[in-house]
């Protein structure tokens, strides 16, 4: 049986690494003092606006409106001078990760992964169980399709040893739960890391979005296909074979929607399918009847918006559907002491020794299920 981990970036913040839009946006803002006009511009429009460029990439699509065929390589050249930073920051975030303790780290992950469900309300607890049951007599593989530029996931995987998750006994025969396939579905920070939106409709500017020379430089899917790298095809076979599927640390915007769409569609396949979500919420309260109730209600009517021209009722797939409100992989591996001893104090020239590191270390790998050695 196949079960299949979606991650965000909440998986690298649960790990202490500071790697939301919100947190960069200040550095690379600091960084633009000096460049030329263009850069300089849009340094300052994301100190105006840092509300909604937290939100980059959906910001992307509304700051198109002060852009017109004329000026179209402006906006390219700002958000790929962006993207070099951000990479060179993320790097720099994830070789803070100390990551010596492989037994403690490689325990942690593995108990997590094998009782992932154990944190949903009890009836979806057996709902879960039974899905197990049913195909007892069969290896698990538990499979993870990355959407973090980052590689702190495939690390703390690497922990476990020979990717092993568990061992069954089933009438004398020996069942073993591994580690399946990783893939990065955006890229890596070495790696043509993709930044954009889903699809044309989200580029506000009419006249851009019917500029294909435009087009195909920020929407993600696009992308994919232009790089060729097989990411987005072996992610979407991943989750076809999948049984059960689980989302962490992602927060179902709209710039990912094809993979929202793509989940619903799958869910909607067939009846012993399983989608569960692993929601951060730090205001939840469980003190009331109505706090679940309307949780459930707005993610059940999210995705029907997300699933419009599918024909489906995502309602009708509400008992299929199935919430955590924990951080079940939240292993915090940056010492306070380590993140104070380790601040960028010439944030420029760091910057661009990482962004060489990047371009001098660049590897191609294929878009075939990484899995680790």
């Amino acid at each position: 049986m196949e079960i299949t981990f979606l991650i965000g970036n909440g998986f690298d913040i649960g790990l202490g690494m500071k790697t939301q839009y919100a947190q960069f946006i200040p550095c690379y803002i600091q960084n633009g003092k000096d460049k030329k006009k263009v850069l300089k511009d849009f340094s300052e429009d994301l100190g105006d606006n840092a509300d909604k460029w937290s939100y980059f990439e959906k910001q992307i699509g509304e700051y198109t409106l002060k852009f017109s065929k004329e000026n179209k390589q402006d906006l390219i050249e700002q958000i790929e001078d962006f993207e070099k930073e951000f990479v060179a920051y993320l790097l720099n975030e994830e070789r803070k990760l100390e990551l010596d303790d492989s037994g403690k780290i490689g325990q942690f992950f593995q108990e997590k992964i094998l009782k992932f469900y154990e944190t949903l309300h009890p009836e979806s607890i057996t709902t879960i169980k039974e899905v197990f049951n049913t195909y007892k007599a069969s290896g698990h593989n538990y499979n993870f399709v990355s959407f973090n530029y980052t590689q702190a996931l495939d690390k703390c995987l690497e922990k476990i040893p020979n990717k092993k998750i568990n061992t069954r006994k089933i009438s004398n025969t020996i069942y073993t739960d591994t580690i399946g396939g990783i893939i990065h579905v955006h890229g890596l920070c070495n790696q043509f890391p993709l930044m954009g939106l889903n699809d044309v409709e989200q580029i506000k500017n009419p006249e851009l979005a019917k500029d294909s020379a435009f087009v195909k430089y920020l929407i993600k899917p696009s992308l994919n296909e232009l790089h060729r790298m097989g990411n987005a095809s072996t992610a979407s076979k991943m989750i076809d074979r999948s049984r059960i599927i689980c989302i962490y640390g992602m927060s179902l915007g709209e710039t990912d929607l094809l993979w929202w769409k793509k989940l619903i569609l799958w869910l909607n396949g067939a009846k012993d399918r399983h989608l569960i979500i692993f929601e951060h919420d730090d205001h939840f309260s469980r003190s009331t009847q109505f706090g679940w109730i309307r949780k459930m209600d707005s993610l059940i009517d999210k995705l029907q918006l997300y699933s419009k021209n599918t024909g489906i009722k995502v309602e009708s797939l509400r008992d299929r559907i199935h919430l955590s409100l924990e951080d079940i992989f939240e292993f915090p591996l940056i010492s306070e002491e380590k993140e104070s001893n380790d601040q960028i104090k010439n944030y420029g020239k760091t910057i661009e020794k990482l962004q060489e590191s990047v371009d001098k270390s660049t590897q191609i790998e294929t878009g075939k299920d990484k899995t680790l050695k």
